[in-house]
């Protein structure tokens, strides 16, 4: 009799999720990845076995965004948002099942994710971020259930049916224009915390769930996914980038090239600038010439510089220090750069920035080019040549006669520099792709 009541019980519970708690509420099979809800953005999102029919596996580098979901989900009685998830990497970052944010907009609400120690985490905005964590693990290549509500006092976290805790919120969470993302966040353009794995049947409900009926949730597919076919995550391919013999695992026993001599070309304590990074060299008629970013304390302040040396002697002795990109006395500052000979002339290509365009790392970045006068033996400022790039290598000319350097924008983000032909004075900057987990 305890067994059968306990089975209309449930059986009764499930009816109820069904016929109240769901009757206002947003579901998402993820059958396929075209939809009319969602839109996908970032990389691609495939097709794959799930818990009831098909899933869709994202590859890490893409999301699924939901249209015109900047207002929800905020009743008076709060939400509860549930989905499966199949994980191909338990720690590969932070990997965000489900979110509402656009951080680079401060529009911060709410984030179901796999955290970097590789722990279900919920992150709620309260002035910072809070965050409750499970103890039931990932588990690569299953199916697992994960399920977060928040209402105006409480925010709380499950996974299978097993509640992680709650906590207790000071203020409402914010309400913004982000919108709801799974697999990733859309931060203003920038697709990132991508999720590796596979999500099925995601629920958005227009109240707080109470323990019992997220547990009923997770008990409706709960056999299902037990049962499903297996995913196996996808193989990485591995780039080698030593091709020579075994490297000795005691630094010690690594040998040393022939007639190498170490020779100091500048020490930062025996000058005003105590920091100094980001060093390039070049020989031209028997000169080598040097240059590096000189900052009075630390890297990439206020008032650094771009500052020199030169040796005739093979750079066994070096000459006095000279000013290249001088600074400025307000927010912009000079960097390092890149050197290149051109036309019988010697350029040196240096960063600039500290004020204009915003920019998550180097506002207003952009690269100023200097050229050695013959005459004066001074380094004469050619302008600013080019825009949203730092210049990392030395340009070098491709097949349509134009020249590029690699670098990066002013987010950190990868990007080249293309010469119009050999008019050094006026480059291209063009982003190009990357991997987002690389972030």
């Amino acid at each position: 009799m305890k067994i059968n009541s306990l089975f209309r019980a449930h059986a009764l519970l499930c009816v109820c999720l069904a016929t109240q708690s769901l009757a206002e509420s947003r579901r998402w099979s993820f059958d396929e990845p075209t939809h009319p809800q969602h839109s996908v953005k970032g990389g691609e999102v495939t097709v794959s076995p799930g818990v009831r029919g098909r899933s869709l596996a994202f590859d890490g580098v893409s999301i699924l965004q939901v249209k015109e979901s900047a207002g929800m989900p905020h009743g008076e009685q709060g939400f509860t948002c549930a989905v499966w998830v199949n994980p191909y990497a338990a720690k590969n970052g932070q990997q965000m099942i489900v979110a509402k944010n656009r951080y680079s907009l401060n529009q911060r609400e709410w984030g179901a994710m796999i955290d970097k120690d590789g722990r279900y985490t919920l992150y709620v905005r309260q002035g910072g971020w809070s965050t409750l964590a499970s103890n039931i693990l990932p588990t690569v290549g299953k199916w697992q259930h994960v399920a977060v509500a928040i209402s105006g006092r409480t925010a709380s976290l499950w996974v299978d049916g097993r509640s992680a805790g709650s906590l207790m919120l000071g203020r409402p969470v914010p309400r913004t224009e982000a919108p709801l993302t799974f697999g990733g966040v859309n931060d203003n353009g920038r697709i990132w915390q991508n999720l590796l794995g596979a999500l099925d049947e995601a629920v958005l409900i227009n109240r707080a769930l109470a323990d019992d009926e997220i547990a009923g949730l997770y008990e409706q597919q709960r056999a299902a996914a037990e049962v499903s076919e297996i995913h196996t995550p996808p193989r990485t391919e591995v780039y080698p980038l030593w091709s020579g013999g075994s490297i000795p695992k005691d630094p010690q026993d690594i040998p040393f090239a022939e007639g190498i001599e170490h020779q100091t070309l500048h020490d930062a304590r025996t000058h005003d600038y105590k920091f100094l990074h980001g060093a390039a060299i070049i020989e031209r008629h028997g000169t080598f010439f040097a240059n590096w970013a000189n900052s009075p304390t630390n890297e990439n302040l206020q008032f650094e510089t771009l500052q020199g040396r030169r040796s005739i002697d093979g750079g066994r002795t070096w000459g006095d220090v000279e000013m290249i990109g001088p600074g400025f006395d307000g927010p912009e500052r000079h960097s390092h750069g890149v050197f290149m000979k051109h036309q019988g002339r010697l350029w040196t290509f240096a960063a600039r920035f500290g004020k204009g365009t915003k920019g998550r790392r180097f506002p207003g970045l952009c690269a100023e080019a200097f050229v050695l006068n013959e005459q004066t033996d001074k380094w004469d400022s050619q302008g600013i040549v080019m825009t949203n790039c730092w210049p990392y290598d030395e340009p070098v000319r491709m097949a349509n006669g134009n020249f590029i350097t690699g670098g990066q924008d002013k987010d950190g983000l990868p990007v080249v520099a293309v010469s119009h032909g050999d008019d050094v004075t006026k480059w291209d900057s063009v982003l190009i792709p990357y991997d987002r987990r690389l972030q």
